[in-house]
């Protein structure tokens, strides 16, 4: 059809009936009744390819393999039993890579009262024993679950080495250098321990000695400079599963303003606390709330809003219209849980009575909110209790 044409037959048809007319041309009737039922995409923001299988919309090798697995035609099968005859190599490997002698020796050298090795046929086996293993402090967990990825990684190199090189490495330089980086991911992780370990046994008896601590540190809310300040917080069941938002409005002087529940049925739970942030920023800007200071206990919300952390496809609309309204609010930053206590109250009793409400009057919020508000007022903080 020429351009004329074109011109002609839009004239007398609607653009969704144009457009139907020209997705039919290249998709079967199916795809294309799934297609019109999909809104197009808001003006502000551009058309990008996604991969639907993956949260981000990114192609990923595993997702792929997981649509394979499925297919039940001649091809969907062949690819499966290659892969199936790969995995089972690749299983053969692993054991043989395991009980090799030098590798025996380098998992015995950093044995700490882990029982009888005659039940152990596996890596995979080795590797869970170490991460099941329980330490009594922050530091000993670090070591139980850092320790079998260093020893397999200095394994691997060295298969690599006699491979390609030709190369053979005795047992005690792989364990010194899994060693070593032990100490130096430790150093890195936890710059209060200055102390040099001379070897795995004094290292490992050095932590089995450190009493477990306790941090208790205050977190305080606090009062926007200017103007308002909205704390949204969204909240889910499951992910996705029932799910609800809430948040609070207060001035410069923390008065209560006005605050919100919402329930919104199944929804992960950063879809909630976008969904939330978007009904309080509306809220505000109907009410006129000039100078609006929006505060999330979402780092990743915060994040993606700030344009420094990639928003998942699916919520690329709600995120385009909460961008939208953008100019109405200065700020936006991230808090502790223990500073955004109300809305996470106001957001657990949207999902718990299914129910929309906006309070008006700070008599009408639960006691439990007003407590809370209240305390933020008077400067009280919460206390977050973490064991180390």
């Amino acid at each position: 059809m020429d351009i004329f044409h074109e011109h002609v037959v839009a004239d007398f048809v609607s653009q969704a009936q144009w457009n139907r007319w020209l997705l039919n041309q290249v998709l079967g009737p199916e795809l294309v009744r799934q297609v019109v039922k999909v809104p197009p995409p808001s003006a502000r923001s551009s058309d990008r390819m996604v991969w639907a299988l993956t949260q981000d919309g990114s192609f990923s090798v595993s997702s792929a393999y997981s649509l394979v697995s499925q297919a039940s035609n001649y091809l969907g099968y062949r690819v499966r039993l290659s892969v199936i005859v790969v995995l089972n190599r690749q299983r053969r490997r692993l054991i043989t890579f395991f009980t090799r002698d030098l590798n025996k020796a380098v998992w015995s050298r950093f044995e700490v009262g882990l029982g009888d090795w005659t039940m152990v046929s596996m890596l995979r086996h080795m590797v869970l024993r170490w991460w099941l293993r329980k330490g009594h402090n922050v530091y000993l967990k670090f070591v139980y679950h850092m320790l079998p990825m260093l020893v397999c990684w200095e394994l691997w190199k060295v298969r690599n080495k006699g491979i390609f090189y030709g190369r053979k490495v005795g047992w005690t330089e792989v364990a010194d250098q899994v060693f070593q980086q032990l100490c130096d991911l430790l150093h890195c992780s936890f710059p209060e321990i200055a102390c040099c370990f001379v070897s795995w046994d004094v290292l490992h008896a050095s932590l089995v000695g450190l009493k477990r601590r306790v941090s208790i540190l205050p977190i305080s809310w606090s009062v926007p400079r200017t103007g308002f300040k909205l704390n949204s917080d969204g909240c889910a069941r499951g992910n996705p599963s029932v799910s609800g938002g809430g948040g609070v409005v207060r001035d410069w002087e923390g008065r209560f303003i006005v605050g919100y529940s919402c329930f919104f049925g199944s929804l992960t739970s950063l879809h909630a606390e976008l969904k939330a942030m978007l009904f309080g920023v509306r809220l505000c800007v109907a009410r006129g709330f000039q100078e609006l200071h929006v505060e999330s206990d979402s780092f990743v919300l915060v994040q993606i809003l700030q344009g420094t952390h990639g928003c998942p496809w699916r919520l690329q609309r709600v995120v385009d219209e909460l961008l939208s309204v953008k100019p109405h609010f200065h700020e936006i930053t991230h808090c502790c849980k223990e500073a955004n206590k109300s809305a996470d109250y106001l957001a657990n009793l949207g999902a718990n009575t299914e129910q929309d409400g906006v309070f008006d009057d700070f008599r009408a919020l639960p006691v439990t909110v007003r407590g809370e508000i209240t305390m933020d007022r008077l400067g009280f903080p919460n206390f977050r209790r973490k064991l180390l």
